[in-house]
């Protein structure tokens, strides 16, 4: 992802295994989940369906640190980010990973944030795919939202409503952007 700022950890290769270990418990864990009829058109309600079935994962792997937190606010960590937008959004899930190191609080507490939104074909005039790009993978970068401040990743999921994943990954080039990965 396109960043502003970068603030990796003293320990880059430390940052990496915090990313790749939360994004293997979110792997688990979507195959746990099981999404019903009553609320498969609500993608809130899918990542509060998603929260105990991460919970089980983060228990099973004996995870005790970064384990992740369900629809918390992007809290300010300095004074200036008091004033800004993007001090009250909150993205789905967040991962905190603590460099004692960090030259000041936003370099201490280094945020990995995921946001989720539904893909596929809607059945309604909504485009599940465009949303997925624009009240998705832009807040990583938009000046609203800034998921992505301070740090270089963050994890997007695509709940797949009416599609299937072997369509989607034919049209994957409709889900990234430059510097961004895509995997299934």
């Amino acid at each position: 992802m396109a960043r502003r700022k970068s603030a990796l950890p003293n320990s880059t290769e430390t940052w990496f295994k915090f990313v790749e270990l939360r994004i293997n418990v979110f792997c688990k864990a979507l195959d746990l989940l099981n999404v019903s009829d009553d609320i498969i058109n609500h993608e809130d309600k899918i990542s509060k369906a998603l929260n105990p079935k991460l919970l089980t994962v983060c228990r099973t792997l004996e995870l005790m640190i970064g384990i992740p937190v369900w629809d918390a606010k992007n809290r300010p960590v300095t004074d200036n980010d008091i004033k800004l937008p993007s001090s009250d959004t909150r993205p789905d899930f967040t991962c905190c990973y603590y460099d004692t190191n960090g030259e000041f609080n936003g370099l201490y507490e280094l945020k990995l944030h995921i946001e989720c939104k539904r893909i596929g074909n809607s059945k309604s005039s909504w485009n599940l795919n465009m949303n997925y790009i624009n009240e998705g993978i832009n807040r990583f970068d938009s000046p609203e939202h800034e998921y992505g401040k301070y740090v270089q990743d963050g994890i997007m999921i695509g709940y797949i409503i009416s599609s299937t994943k072997s369509d989607i990954q034919k049209n994957k080039s409709t889900f990234t952007r430059k510097n961004w990965k895509i995997e299934f």
